[in-house]
């Protein structure tokens, strides 16, 4: 085979290495075309076999063929690959300029995007969202947004997760709702290494938890300023008789005679 090889070479005036590109199974440039037809013609064979398709899938696609009609709107290669039941990449094949075909069946597919049709090489466009919703969110306005936002946070989410729900950076849930209160920091430590249950399991224990948390924090606040009142009034009581005293002093001022000042001539 070495030798082979070496005379075909030679009879093509190519490099054996390119000459191994040229008869591989997936080159197809016209320079590798005719180097195989020669190479067939003096005797070489290709190592690697095609794929010939089961006879079933080329009924099975002969069978939709008839069922076809053209369609309203524009066709693309993934409306032919749904309307046969093949793969994507088999009606690519079928259009693309590659060697390994098959040629049964993607004649098959390109006689089905004929009568739909389908004009060859155009592609589907990227979906874009409508301009209506908020700065590429997935709302239509603010409000509405940051509705969501706090409901998310009345269920139990924290605020990395409303992020991932609503499709925004994790700046801009803090900076409309605020950060999240201790308790849910609390159970989101809980919840960064358990499963999927009891996640939610520590979300509806916050969202029970959270109302007696809330009046726990009240009550804390009302003892501190109930202590601060207290202070207040033990302090009232004992600056009271110096405070007693000093009302009973009166201070008379010296009156001045102001009949005899005369005005000073000056110099």
């Amino acid at each position: 085979m070495s030798e082979m090889y070496k005379n075909i070479a030679n009879a093509l005036n190519l490099r054996e290495s390119t000459l191994h590109v040229y008869l591989s199974k997936n080159e197809v440039s016209p320079a590798a075309m005719r180097a195989k037809e020669y190479a067939m013609s003096v005797g070489w064979t290709p190592s690697y076999k095609e794929h010939v398709p089961h006879a079933d899938l080329l009924a099975r696609v002969d069978q939709k063929i008839q069922s076809l009609q053209p369609m309203e709107k524009i066709v693309f290669l993934e409306d032919i690959s749904k309307a046969l039941g093949v793969s994507i990449q088999t009606v690519k094949r079928a259009y693309g300029n590659t060697d390994h075909r098959n040629a049964e069946l993607e004649s098959r597919i390109r006689m089905a995007g004929q009568i739909m049709g389908y004009i060859p090489g155009r592609k589907k466009p990227r979906s874009i969202k409508p301009v209506c919703f908020w700065r590429g969110g997935n709302y239509h306005n603010k409000a509405d947004e940051v509705a969501r936002m706090k409901q998310l946070r009345a269920e139990g989410y924290n605020n990395q997760e409303i992020a991932q729900k609503i499709g925004r950076a994790y700046n801009t849930v803090l900076n409309n709702i605020g950060k999240q209160d201790p308790l849910m920091t609390k159970t989101t430590r809980q919840m960064a290494a358990a499963s999927r249950k009891q996640k939610s399991a520590a979300r509806a224990a916050y969202v029970r938890n959270k109302p007696i948390a809330e009046y726990n924090a009240k009550v804390q606040e009302h003892n501190e300023l109930k202590a601060k009142l207290n202070a207040l009034q033990v302090e009232l009581l004992t600056e009271k008789p110096q405070i007693e005293q000093a009302a009973k002093i009166t201070v008379t001022a010296p009156q001045m005679n102001l009949v005899n000042l005369q005005p000073t001539a000056l110099n």
